[in-house]
């Protein structure tokens, strides 16, 4: 058995798209709480059984079940697997497969049996932004801190020599009451004094990000009550996604919690700016909204961007040469010829990866523009014809 803590590559994609006998797609949010991991387990098992059953009834060998059952055995059993869940499990698994990814954003409890693996959650987390830098800043403190796609957020550790402290970064005991020289320190100074503060932890955090090359498109959270909230932003020089509050009372729980769902808005906002740009380009025939377009240009090599609804399936089937597709009424499970369908998005959405296109695997509700079908829409790089 493989178990992944990193996001899937673009071998594992591959690998995992190709079409495989009896493959069993399995995915269930998680948690490292015990009662949690209990339910998570039994949600696995009771998956596998239910594909054993439906093997059985279409006629399947007693071995080729027992094969399937020693993979799921393998997820069952490993201890250090189930001691170290994150948000999410995807589980792929088939007679000659077992693939395992620990995830650390939300998804849908979900199976599927089929003779290919339905990657459409999968391609959430790839396309997602799952690191983020964030800052909690109080007169009295100040952390950096630094959540990742296989870690919830932990304090980072500092190479330089900073001031700990408004008091500190302005030479003084205290910024409040009267300084060292007793005078009296009113509110227009105490603002003052927080500014300069301001100032210096933002040179402060730009140069603990550069040390480590962070991108400038790197999600930031900036954690703190006005006016220091206004005074870091204006002192800073990369967008910041501000929360408002008293940063002292924000546990690490807390705060992971937090900068997740910021990074499901910030995510909306990224899909819908970009939904925006491809709906400059219909006038030049450079959308497609219809799927067997979709299909006939991601064979071609001409989806630049591809936005699917992750949340759905569509089945149905894709021919290899021609980029035809074929789609299965709503609740079918099987073509004309006796063939079993498979997820059409993931697949489509594999193809566009392959070939150097992006992805954002989105959730209906993330959308709001007007081009927006609920399915899939699609910037080309030329004219399908």
């Amino acid at each position: 058995m493989t178990t992944h803590h990193e996001l899937p590559t673009s071998d594992d994609l591959d690998l995992l798209s190709a079409r495989t006998e009896h493959a069993l797609s399995i995915y269930l949010p998680t948690s490292p709480s015990p009662q949690e991991r209990n339910v998570a387990q039994a949600t696995v098992k009771s998956a596998f059984d239910e594909a054993a059953r439906r093997l059985k009834e279409d006629g399947a060998t007693h071995g080729l079940i027992e094969s399937l059952r020693r993979q799921w055995q393998a997820v069952d059993e490993d201890s250090e697997l189930w001691g170290k869940l994150s948000s999410s499990l995807a589980i792929f698994l088939a007679p000659e497969v077992n693939e395992v990814f620990v995830l650390p954003n939300k998804l849908e409890p979900q199976s599927q049996l089929s003779d290919h693996f339905d990657l459409g959650q999968l391609l959430r987390s790839v396309t997602y932004p799952h690191e983020a830098y964030a800052l909690t800043l109080s007169a009295n403190s100040w952390q950096l801190w630094h959540a990742t796609a296989d870690a919830r957020i932990a304090p980072l550790e500092l190479e330089g020599d900073y001031p700990t402290d408004a008091a500190d970064a302005t030479n003084r005991e205290t910024i409040r009451g009267r300084d060292k020289n007793r005078g009296l320190v009113g509110d227009e100074g105490k603002k003052a004094l927080l500014d300069k503060y301001a100032h210096r932890v933002a040179e402060a955090v730009t140069t603990e990000l550069n040390r480590r090359r962070v991108r400038a498109d790197t999600p930031f959270f900036l954690f703190a009550a006005e006016p220091l909230l206004s005074q870091f932003t204006d002192r800073f020089d990369r967008e910041v996604i501000q929360v408002q509050g008293a940063a002292e009372r924000v546990g690490a729980d807390q705060l992971d919690d937090q900068v997740r769902q910021g990074l499901d808005r910030h995510f909306a906002e990224r899909v819908n700016t970009r939904m925006a740009r491809i709906a400059d380009t219909v006038s030049s025939g450079l959308v497609a909204t219809d799927l067997v377009d979709i299909s006939k240009a991601a064979t071609r090599g001409l989806v630049d961007t591809l936005l699917f609804n992750f949340t759905v399936d569509v089945y149905g089937r894709i021919d290899e040469v021609s980029g035809a597709l074929e789609r299965v009424a709503d609740g079918e499970r099987f073509l004309p010829d006796g063939a079993t369908a498979y997820d059409l998005l993931s697949q489509l959405a594999v193809r566009v990866l392959r070939q150097g296109g992006t992805v954002l695997a989105v959730r209906d509700d993330e959308v709001s523009h007007e081009l927006w079908n609920s399915l899939a829409v699609a910037q080309l790089r030329g004219p399908l014809g």
